[in-house]
């Protein structure tokens, strides 16, 4: 690899991917996916939400900003999806993502942003977590389940900000 080749921005392979509007999305957090494709699948399941943003600086990352949704991938421009993180709440981290507007799934039902607006109320959905971390702008919830790791960042209000999907 040459000093230019440094330089050159990576192919973003969403580039030609066209965003199908009438599906809905759903994070389903028993089987850890969005629309039924999940960590340590290809990032070509996920051609119907159209072209990611993939910043250069950062070629594994592709982001929906309007669709409220990060995915990782393993490598740069890579194939296999590693994380992804969904944007209920923007905030200074994701300041040009729009809302997720999709279904959340936990245990069979639809999750509403309505009925956990405390750190007690998400805990009581979700159970105890590893570890929790709180300051004066937020609270993030980490849990472990097996290979997968999620981390469930709130608000100082209780409101959830990011459901982030992992493998660990």
């Amino acid at each position: 690899m040459g000093l230019l080749d440094r330089f050159r921005k990576p192919p973003n392979p969403t580039e030609g991917w066209v965003r199908e509007r009438t599906v809905a999305l759903e994070l389903d957090l028993d089987a850890n996916t969005i629309n039924g494709v999940g960590l340590g699948d290809s990032l070509r399941g996920l051609s119907f939400l159209g072209p990611a943003y993939a910043d250069w600086r950062s070629p594994s990352c592709f982001e929906f900003r309007e669709l409220g949704l990060v995915v990782e991938t393993d490598t740069p421009g890579g194939e296999t999806i590693d994380n992804f993180v969904v944007v209920t709440i923007p905030d200074w981290l994701f300041p040009e993502f729009q809302p997720y507007r999709g279904v959340i799934r936990f245990a069979g039902s639809d999750l509403s942003g309505e009925s956990l607006r405390r750190v007690s109320d998400v805990i009581s959905v979700f159970g105890k977590p590893v570890r929790q971390d709180d300051d004066d702008d937020e609270t993030v919830l980490f849990y472990e389940l097996g290979t997968v790791g999620r981390e469930i960042e709130l608000t100082s209000k209780g409101y959830i900000k990011t459901f982030r999907i992992y493998r660990m």
